[in-house]
């Protein structure tokens, strides 16, 4: 692989890696692959999965002891697919209110922080939920085989599911 910035070979390593794209200060993935630039010094990560990572960064906001920043809050509404004006809506707040959060110009409230948090649990526990359900469904639908047999023909997990089961919901 070559360097995009220098063109110079990167060296290939497996490492923990500062994942500071995620737009929070705190992330740190463990044993990522990442290609090095030994001439400019770029690095450049192999991330695969991303959207699990995020659910996974999401989750782990929410079980934190210490209150939300601005910036897990933004993490948090994103994660959840959600605009400013929405989520504002969603929590029964200004939008200027959640922007000031975000924004890290206005302190937020312990109610306020703890919605939030319910608000993502709920909203992954209906995820899970429907996960669930389409699975029963699938199984459901199984028929017997002429011969006697059974055959079961589920497809591929989504992310979401192998999430749902990797979290205990499923």
């Amino acid at each position: 692989m070559i360097c995009p910035s220098c063109g110079s070979k990167l060296k290939k390593t497996t490492r923990d890696y500062h994942y500071t794209e995620s737009g929070l200060d705190n992330i740190i993935l463990k044993g990522v692959t990442v290609y090095e630039c030994p001439e400019c010094g770029d690095s450049l990560p192999e991330l695969r999965g991303i959207e699990r990572i995020h659910k996974e960064i999401s989750y782990s906001l929410v079980r934190d002891e210490n209150p939300l920043t601005g910036r897990g809050v933004r993490f948090i509404r994103k994660q959840m697919g959600l605009t400013e004006k929405d989520f504002a809506a969603l929590l029964g707040v200004d939008p200027v209110s959640v922007s000031r959060w975000e924004n890290s110009k206005s302190k937020i409230a312990a109610t306020n922080d703890r919605l939030i948090r319910m608000v993502f649990v709920q909203a992954l526990e209906e995820e899970c939920n429907q996960v669930a359900r389409d699975t029963i469904a699938r199984i459901m639908s199984v028929r017997k085989s002429p011969a006697g047999k059974s055959s079961i023909n589920i497809p591929p997990l989504k992310r979401d599911a192998e999430f749902c089961l990797a979290i205990g919901k499923v």
